[in-house]
């Protein structure tokens, strides 16, 4: 891939250059390869932007058909090509003036003789305001994107900023990736594009919120900036809620909810993702819901705060963040998770029986365990070391019980009690539920225990005669 990435970019900038334009590398690549240290731009790259200047759109095009490279034109009002099959894409400088408070309200107009310094202004931060020429090697930073590094600030490029309305959650999302601050410049911008939360399209905020899940080290800072520019409240109600909830000291020595959750959520993101998107998202935001539930729930009782039940109350509210986001079927698979999550804390001794029955709620049981290491470490300055010998026992449980995700197949079936000679009824349900129970307590184990047990059910009640079974 690097290679076919590095040729590709080459043979483009080399025509742009012989055709007396002008092809630059920006943006993330550019950032990245800087914070990387990586002594070329192509070992730390996994895409490429070429801003191409001085050449008109219908040259730019022009230039990858004599190349032979196919690509996809994203709106010929955004001057943007898409090189089919390599991550690459191709633009020339652009003004983009605002029309509305929406994220689609704009004018593009592609200005191919703007100056690199006026072509970086419209960009989002100075560190991604940055242009590298692979011909010379020469860096070009006329917002001082290297210094706002080397000083781990997310600062804004120029008043353009405000034209993006997703501006200030991409700046928090920075933030918790890198482990940079917003300087009081940028804060004070995006507190005054506070107007605009209503207008953000649900997909673009859930585009911002799971690549923080995903790819932040400490996704905390992301919650903490939106405070500091007072987005937070508006855009994740539920999470916020968990502000200033009490928690017994004795248990959470670290301080409230939402100090916990966010303990609890950096602690996964720094030792617990395994590198699959899909289940890293499951987990991650089943850390961050896994006590939403002490929102409604949490009481004085005898002296002491108590939270009693809010497995189960996390539902709801769990229900309400993740339907807002329209994620339905992720909704799906954490809300078990969050039902759930104490019991591999709380249960005094694991059993086969019990993990079987578990199994049938939780479809993941593997990431069950992950949420609640997670929920156990994020208790600082507590020693965890106990809790996690209890998840380590529960996940040996779960390994020696082999027990599949949704639990374990149904062994009895409709088809054997047709051959039983029943005829299809409600009933079925009824009788084969009750196999399924037997299943889980480990009374039935194979296809042919199952038989059984419905013949001498059937043969002991009623069941035969009401059915007119021969």
């Amino acid at each position: 891939m690097i290679n076919d990435l590095e040729t590709t970019v080459t043979k483009i900038v080399n025509l742009v250059n012989d055709a007396c334009g002008h092809a630059i590398i920006v943006g993330g690549a550019v950032r990245d390869f800087y914070m990387s240290g990586e002594a070329d731009i192509f070992e730390s790259a996994t895409d490429i932007d070429l801003e191409v200047f001085g050449l008109a759109w219908v040259e730019v095009k022009m230039i990858l058909n004599a190349l032979e490279i196919e690509y996809d034109e994203v709106g010929e009002q955004f001057c943007v090509l898409k090189v089919k099959g390599l991550p690459i894409d191709i633009s020339i400088p652009r003004r983009e003036n605002a029309t509305g408070a929406g994220h689609k309200d704009f004018d593009v107009i592609g200005d191919p003789y703007m100056s690199f310094e006026d072509a970086a202004r419209r960009r989002d931060f100075t560190m991604n305001a940055l242009g590298y020429d692979p011909l010379t090697d020469e860096l070009f930073d006329p917002l001082g994107g290297k210094r706002d590094m080397s000083l781990m600030n997310v600062h804004h490029a120029s008043p353009q900023f405000v034209d993006d309305p997703l501006r200030p959650l991409r700046a928090a999302r920075f933030a918790s990736r890198f482990g940079f601050v917003i300087p009081s410049s940028t804060l004070n911008l995006c507190s005054t594009m506070r107007p605009v939360i209503p207008h953000l399209p649900v997909e673009r905020v859930w585009m911002e919120f799971k690549r923080v899940v995903l790819e932040s080290r400490c996704p905390s800072t992301f919650f903490r900036e939106l405070e500091l520019m007072d987005w937070f409240q508006s855009l994740f109600p539920e999470i916020h809620h968990l502000v200033c909830v009490p928690q017994d000291e004795e248990w959470h020595p670290e301080g409230d909810v939402f100090t916990h959750t966010m303990c609890a959520l950096d602690y996964w993101a720094q030792n617990l993702k395994t590198g699959n998107d899909e289940d890293d998202l499951i987990a991650g935001i089943a850390v961050l819901c896994h006590d939403f539930g002490k929102v409604s729930t949490t009481e004085f009782v005898d002296g002491k705060i108590r939270a009693r039940g809010h497995e189960e109350a996390g539902a709801k509210p769990t229900i309400s963040f993740l339907h807002r986001m329209r994620q339905y079927e992720l909704a799906k698979q954490v809300i078990p998770i969050v039902e759930n999550h104490l019991y591999p804390l709380h249960v005094e001794e694991f059993s086969a029986r019990g993990i079987r029955r578990l199994s049938t709620k939780v479809s993941r049981l593997d990431l069950l365990a992950i949420v609640s290491r997670a929920d156990a470490a994020g208790r600082p300055p507590a020693d965890p070391a106990d809790s996690f010998a209890k998840i380590d026992e529960f996940e040996r449980m779960v390994k020696q019980t082999d027990s599949p995700p949704g639990g374990p197949k149904r062994l009895a079936t409709g088809d054997m009690l047709i051959l039983l000679g029943l005829s299809p009824s409600p009933e079925f349900k009824t009788i084969l539920d009750h196999a399924y129970e037997l299943q889980l307590d480990g009374v039935i184990t194979t296809a042919g225990e199952a038989f059984h047990y419905l013949y001498n059910y059937i043969e002991a009640t009623e069941y035969k005669v009401i059915h007119n079974r021969p």
